[in-house]
């Protein structure tokens, strides 16, 4: 009976290892890691291509000869996705840097093999330090519409999930930090957007959508100093059409698609910002070329 005691316990404190140990699981060594990351903020830019880049930084201190990279991205109207892989530096003198994007399954696989005869070729050790050796290029389409996106590993255990293989013939799954990025967040000024409750001058502007002219309405009860400004969906000021005092009345401006420079505005989503006697009114304005 106390045999068979002991070997309960050992097999409880083997099971406890075994499921406390997470990612960087079976290095022999300090943890191995992959560090995905990225801009934080791209602004949004409707009917321009645009790109973003991921970079996946290895952390190693072992020569890691083999490597086998799963991941997946998230897009809720799958218009980014990623369109390239830019292997760099090391990789490059591998005899094996495979990649497998399946856009509408919104994942992408890297494979990576040191050695697979022949002259020998250097293993990937970084010696701890953070070294960049892909890059994922994002392609973001015309139509995407403002969106968070999150790079992330696939997790699926013990098959196809994240690897590291070791020259000793050792396996293991390396630390991963995922990344993520916002595409087309109003930036600056959308504290004061959230804000907006009524719009108590009754800005409007018609047409809307427009193409080379539209014409903003709004009224005043009484004499106050007026500013009417244009903003891009990235927070950047681009046109400013009023900023001077105005008596009490219903008055109309007209606005023709272009920068204070006179450069004419892409397509787009832009936030037209009145602010009279310190109150602050907002209205979306979209410009069609």
């Amino acid at each position: 009976m106390r045999r068979w005691g002991l070997i309960l316990i050992f097999a409880l404190l083997f099971l406890t290892m075994a499921s406390s140990s997470g990612f960087a699981q079976g290095d022999p060594y300090n943890p191995d890691s992959l560090i995905t990351r990225s801009i934080s903020y791209l602004p949004y830019r409707p009917g321009y291509w645009s790109v973003a880049y991921i970079h996946l930084d290895f952390v190693t201190d072992e020569d890691v000869v083999y490597f086998y990279i799963p991941l997946r991205w998230n897009s809720i109207d799958g218009e980014i996705y990623v369109g390239y892989t830019v292997w760099r530096d090391l990789t490059l003198l591998w005899d094996e840097y495979l990649d497998s994007i399946a856009i509408t399954a919104r994942t992408v696989v890297l494979r990576g093999t040191c050695d697979l005869g022949g002259g020998p070729n250097p293993p990937l050790n970084t010696s701890g330090v953070r070294r960049n050796l892909i890059d994922l290029r994002l392609v973001i389409t015309p139509q995407a519409s403002p969106q968070e996106v999150v790079m992330d590993t696939v997790v699926d255990r013990p098959y196809n999930s994240l690897q590291f293989g070791l020259s000793e013939g050792i396996d293991f799954v390396p630390a991963f930090a995922k990344t993520r990025f916002q595409y087309g967040e109003f930036v600056g000024i959308e504290d004061e957007f959230e804000r907006l409750i009524d719009d108590e001058f009754g800005l409007m502007n018609f047409p809307n959508p427009f193409n080379d002219f539209t014409t903003f309405s709004f009224s005043l009860d009484d004499y106050a100093d007026v500013a009417l400004k244009i903003y891009d969906a990235g927070g950047r000021l681009v046109r400013t059409l009023v900023d001077r005092d105005y008596d009490a009345g219903h008055y109309r401006i007209v606005w023709n698609g272009e920068t204070d420079d006179g450069l004419k505005c892409g397509s787009g989503v832009f936030l037209c910002r009145l602010a009279v006697r310190g109150k602050i009114s907002y209205h979306k304005v979209i410009l069609l070329r």
